[in-house]
């Protein structure tokens, strides 16, 4: 998979935020989907090696008037007596950055967990290799886990610690769509990798393969990675002297799930864990904190919330109104005594 690896160290990439939408089918609440390429995102770029790109082509639509268009034709690039490999190359993709949240452990034991929608014009010769690749990392080892899916040929790539692939069967007939579907949860579990919670999507990519003798242009359209998140959302209310109430109960799991555990840090250095959504906590000096929310549901999946909550010293002000009474409890018998005893004087 050498041309492969080149594919993609050739990348030019700018960051931008992928669409996230609801995907009907899947009965799931969230992911990664573009609704038939309609509405000219710039999150898609574009990766070519020979080969071209297109990716709001109008010629074969699955839905709506658009798809991507992948070009590997035969006959380009450096030829060669015995097969090439995939020498030519034509991708779609988006790239993620560690803040956009797309951890592994929230992917849904789902069998439609992802799906493509793909069309093919073979070349004479017969069409070569499609793929979709996703890839992945915990920020810290390298290289990155890469997950591989491919129809045709795979180029003589071989598993590895850190590159699976699976082969989907060959190059299904042209002059029809055809729809790929995987339980990407079920298929990264064969890594072994230990703790899921600590890997983050980095890349979804799509393209079309081919070598100097055979080749062909494909298109792909709806395509879908589906991340079956639960929300974590709280609210504050001051209750008395520095003491603070929190709620989470609007908070939700993933689908068929329920929340097990809440835990606080209230941003003064102390936390605590609970299974119940609601926790009050008194703080030892007023001013601004920044109060975080993490909580798990019952079936391993993550979400976080954080707020900045005003905690205030109320009760000073209710001490300054009972010493003004006080006071005034005090000072006024007096006055009246000492006024009473000038006039009897009189």
């Amino acid at each position: 998979m050498k041309a492969l690896t080149l594919c993609f160290s050739i990348l030019l990439i700018t960051a931008f935020s992928p669409i996230i939408n609801s995907y009907a089918s899947s009965g799931l609440s969230n992911g990664i989907v573009d609704p038939g390429f309609e509405t000219q995102d710039p999150a898609w770029d574009t990766t070519i090696q020979y080969g071209t790109a297109n990716i709001y082509d109008v010629a074969h639509p699955h839905t709506g008037t658009q798809s991507a268009r992948l070009t590997a034709p035969s006959n380009v690039g450096p030829s060669c007596s015995t097969a090439c490999g995939d020498i030519i190359a034509a991708f779609v993709g988006q790239s993620f950055s560690p803040t956009q949240d797309y951890s592994l452990v929230n992917l849904p034991d789902s069998a439609n967990g992802l799906s493509a929608w793909w069309y093919v014009q073979p070349e004479p010769n017969g069409p070569y290799s499609l793929h979709i690749e996703l890839i992945f990392s915990n920020g810290t080892s390298t290289p990155s886990y890469a997950l591989k899916y491919f129809y045709g040929s795979n180029g003589g790539g071989t598993n590895g610690p850190r590159e699976i692939f699976y082969n989907l069967g060959p190059v299904p007939p042209a002059g029809r769509w055809f729809n790929t579907q995987r339980n990407v949860y079920r298929d990264i579990l064969t890594f072994g990798l230990a703790n899921l919670t600590s890997f983050q999507l980095t890349r979804i990519g799509f393209g079309a393969l081919g070598n100097y003798t055979h080749g062909e242009t494909a298109w792909v359209d709806d395509a879908a990675l589906m991340f079956d998140r639960p929300t974590a959302t709280f609210a504050s209310n001051l209750m008395s002297s520095l003491q603070v109430s929190f709620d989470a109960s609007p908070s939700t799991p993933s689908s068929g799930a329920s929340i097990t555990k809440y835990t606080w840090n209230f941003g003064d250095g102390r936390t605590t864990t609970s299974t119940q959504p609601t926790t009050t906590h008194t703080y030892s000096t007023q001013g601004i904190r920044i109060v975080t929310l993490n909580i798990v549901d019952s079936r391993g999946h993550l979400a976080g919330s954080i707020q900045s909550v005003n905690v205030t010293d109320t009760g000073s002000t209710l001490l300054g109104t009972y010493a003004l009474e006080l006071v005034l409890l005090i000072v006024i018998p007096v006055g009246l005594f000492f006024g009473r005893r000038r006039l009897k004087r009189r």
